[in-house]
């Protein structure tokens, strides 16, 4: 059997593994609620549409206006990470006139964190009204006609976590758990799929977009070539280590799911190839494929705008 992991070290004592499970949706609703309130009561913004981004984008935060910073160790509540090296911020401002919310870095199932904590700030964030996540990861490409470099929207994943048990919604059918049998094939939304393709497309792109499937694995550690080689036989197009848990719950939250991954390495398949793949060696986003990025998402949040809020923009 599976142990649940409690949000403190007391909270299993003297009861069984259901009751345990009970109070800590219990427990986390009271905690969502107060991390929402301590930051409902410090902006002035009310953000529909939200992004969460990897460390090596950070740079899309730099293009919001008006910005109001949070970083998540001031957060009450707000999960911390557990390598003291790294700093997350939420960052509230207008894109475009749009209000947005941008959620700079994840938290990391390898760095020690329980599925539950990493992905309660997707349940935070939904407390503040985001109806709309656009998720921007690097992941390494299994398909071979990809570059580095390329991008590619999520279709679907592969979810190896929780095939190998760790589920993002454990729990029972109380509180924060009472969906957990809802289903998980569509939890990227075609529309928003299909139009953030043709907006790439129309950029230009169109050598360079792709839709894929995207496989979730833990980490740190990077695949053997028989992974990849499994990887390909199963269907992935790329891999990597986010993403998916926070899908899983925003879909879970009633948040529709726009997935994007820059494509940052290739993963090595055949035995005799002998460069391999460098795991200390840092990919550094460009000039041109910032303003890329900077450019299609900026014109993805317009169209989310348009069409779910009917361009709905700050003061409005």
């Amino acid at each position: 059997m599976f142990h649940t992991c409690e949000i403190n070290d007391h909270a299993n004592e003297k009861r069984s593994d259901g009751a345990a499970i009970c109070g800590r949706m219990l427990y986390l609703k009271d905690e969502i609620e107060k991390a929402a309130t301590y930051l409902k009561t410090r902006t002035k913004y009310r953000p529909k549409i939200a992004m969460m981004c990897d460390s090596e984008f950070v740079f899309l935060g730099d293009y919001l206006e008006e910005n109001e910073e949070f970083l998540f160790s001031t957060i009450p509540n707000f999960p911390k990470y557990t390598d003291e090296n790294r700093t997350g911020k939420l960052i509230f401002g207008k894109l475009s006139q749009i209000p947005v919310l941008y959620m700079q870095g994840s938290l990391y199932l390898y760095e020690g964190n329980p599925l539950w904590k990493c992905t309660l700030p997707i349940r935070i964030i939904k407390e503040l009204g985001i109806e709309v996540i656009i998720t921007i990861t690097k992941a390494r490409g299994i398909n071979k006609s990809y570059q580095i470099g390329d991008i590619m929207f999520v279709e679907d994943h592969i979810d190896l976590v929780r095939l190998f048990g760790h589920f993002s919604l454990r729990g029972t059918k109380e509180e924060l758990c009472h969906f957990e049998y809802s289903p998980v094939n569509r939890i990227y939304d075609k529309n928003f799929l299909e139009k953030s393709v043709e907006i790439g497309v129309n950029m230009g792109l169109e050598d360079h977009i792709h839709k894929g499937i995207y496989t979730y694995t833990m980490g740190p550690n990077l695949e053997s070539n028989a992974d990849d080689r499994l990887l390909k036989v199963m269907g992935s197009d790329a891999v990597g280590n986010t993403i998916v848990h926070e899908a899983i719950v925003a879909k879970h939250c009633g948040i529709d799911v726009i997935g994007l991954c820059v494509i940052t390495s290739s993963c090595i398949i055949e035995y005799e190839d002998e460069e391999g793949i460098d795991q200390n060696k840092e990919f550094t986003v460009g000039n041109e494929l910032e303003e890329i990025l900077k450019k299609l998402v900026g014109k993805i949040v317009e169209y989310v705008n348009e069409t779910k809020f009917k361009n709905f923009q700050f003061g409005s």
